[in-house]
């Protein structure tokens, strides 16, 4: 799994020789470095697709409810000698 997200930029090994006094023993600490690059695809599939489904579910469920208002029986109340349809629309 890791292979299909990240690139494998770099590596490098260091040793260093160390003394402990307590002990009085040398001993040899290594240290790992890797360097790694998500590969591009990756924000494509996860951040960039989902996004633009989301999107076109949003305009779909929109332009659905928008269509079903119109068809709807709207009940108009009068307060004051005023519509309420006058000021909505």
């Amino acid at each position: 799994m890791v292979a299909e997200i990240w690139d494998i930029t770099g590596t490098e090994v260091e040793r260093h020789l160390s003394y402990n006094e307590d002990y009085e023993v040398f001993y040899t600490q290594l240290k790992y470095t890797v360097n790694l690059q998500r590969k591009p695809l990756y924000y494509v599939i996860n951040i960039v697709i989902p996004f633009i489904l989301l999107i076109v579910v949003v305009l779909m469920v929109t332009s659905y409810t928008l269509s079903q208002k119109w068809e709807t029986p709207c009940y108009i109340r009068q307060v004051n000698g005023v519509k309420l349809t006058d000021i909505l629309f």
